[in-house]
């Protein structure tokens, strides 16, 4: 149990420093995210676990079948504040949304109930894309990264439509 608990504190820390350095990188990170990463011991001990998902979004009750989970960390005035993670346990994203149940897939948006900052990561650890949502759509800069942590791509959006020029 301790060697479990051992390995599970490094993963941690892992994910900790690695987020650190992303952010170092881009400043505007939003500072409920940064507390999640910096107090992800805390989170550990109090978010709940809300199920496990498959990839089209779906609530399933087969850990096997399934390519992810998420655990819920907060909730103000119906918004939720969500880690989805790989089924190995790494983190998939951290965002908001107002239902536990949401898919930011294009297919299905009208599921996406996502408000404010998403931020996605690799199976690796690093940070790939950067987006804003308001009331489950699209809006502002959408930053893209590269295995080496530098901005690939920029879109904008406004209201789930690409909105100005798009910089690669």
């Amino acid at each position: 149990m301790r060697l479990k608990n051992k390995i599970i504190k490094n993963i941690i820390m892992m994910y900790f420093f690695i987020f650190s350095i992303s952010c170092m990188a881009d400043n505007k990170i939003d500072k409920k995210y940064q507390k999640i990463i910096s107090d992800i011991k805390e989170f550990e001990k109090k978010g709940k676990f809300i199920g496990y998902f498959d990839d089209s979004c779906n609530r399933i009750d087969d850990k096997g079948k399934a390519e992810y989970y998420r655990i819920l960390h907060s909730e103000n005035n119906g918004v939720y504040l969500i880690t989805q993670h790989f089924m190995n346990g790494k983190i998939n994203s951290i965002y908001q949304s107002r239902s536990m149940d949401d898919c930011e897939l294009e297919e299905n948006s009208e599921k996406t109930k996502r408000e404010g900052k998403m931020i996605s990561f690799l199976v690796n650890g690093k940070k790939y894309r950067e987006i804003n949502y308001k009331n489950g759509k699209l809006n502002g800069k959408e930053y893209w990264y590269g295995e080496n942590g530098n901005i690939e791509r920029i879109s904008e959006y406004k209201n789930n439509v690409k909105d100005g020029k798009e910089i690669f």
